[in-house]
Order: C-alpha cells, then structure tokens, then sequence
C-alpha cells in the first residue's frame, strides 16, 4: 500500500511549530515568566516535561524517515492534513518572528522606553498566538493517527 512520505519543508515547519510551543518555556526572561514559565516547582516540571517531549518529537521527526508519513486519504482526512500543515508553517512563522521580536523592535521604535515594556508586550502577543502551532501539529496528527485507523481496518 502506498504511504505518503513528509517532504523536508514539512519536517521543518513541524520542527519549528515545536520550537514555538517550546519558546516561552525556552527563551524564558519577563514573558516567559508573565506566562508562568519558571514560577513554580510545578510550573517547572511541566516545562521540563513539555521540553522533553517536544525533544524526543523533534530527533524522531529528523532521525526517522518515516516518522511522519501517512496512508493516502481523500476527504476530510486530506483536508485536515492541509489545513494542519497550513498552520503548521504559521506556527514556524510565528517563532521566526518571535526570535527576531527583539532586533525587529530596536530595528523600528525611534526611542525604547527603560523598562523594554515593547519587548515584553510583543512577546507576550506572540507566545499567545503560537497556538497557531500547536492548532496545525494537533491537526495534522489526527489525519495521520485516524488515516493509520482507517487502514488498519480495512486490512481486516
């Protein structure tokens, strides 16, 4: 049976929608913790966990060939996997932009204030919007996991 192989863009821009999942907890500084990044063992720990997975996820995707390849559907399934590849390259967009916030903003304002409350607010935005990311491999997953489902049974 056919499967479809993920093209290398594919692999990056899940690559990168895990890295902006990661970045608040990575990057850390007044966002992160505005986004409760580092303010308790708990809040830790989960950070740690979530780094782990999102470590794990990422050599597989790059040491396995075949880590995120999927039966051909047509249908819903099709148009799940494209709407989450779609929001998948967004999520990569979003991390970009997040990682150049900083020079971008020093780039473009005249005069900062003291307390960098640009950089923060900025921040904060784009670490809100990276759901984006999360939106795109949650999708893209479920057309992959149900396609797997959907063949399985049909082999009987």
């Amino acid at each position: 049976m056919k499967i479809y192989s993920a093209t290398w863009p594919i692999r990056l821009c899940y690559a990168g929608s895990l890295l902006g999942i990661l970045a608040p907890f990575l990057l850390g500084g007044w966002a992160g913790l505005a986004l409760g990044a580092g303010v308790n063992i708990a809040l830790f720990l989960q950070g740690a966990l979530i780094t782990a997975l999102c470590a794990w996820r990422l050599a597989l995707v790059f040491t396995d060939g075949a880590a995120l390849d999927t039966p051909p559907k047509a249908g819903a399934l099709l148009v799940a996997r494209r709407i989450g590849i779609f929001f998948l390259a967004v999520g990569t967009l979003l991390f970009v932009v997040r990682l150049s916030a900083g020079p971008l903003i020093a780039l473009l304002s005249q005069r900062s204030s003291d307390s960098g409350v640009e950089l923060f607010v900025v921040k904060v935005l784009l670490s809100v919007v990276s759901g984006a990311g999360i939106l795109g491999i949650a999708l893209f997953e479920f057309s992959r996991l149900r396609a797997f489902e959907l063949r399985n049974r049909d082999r009987g």
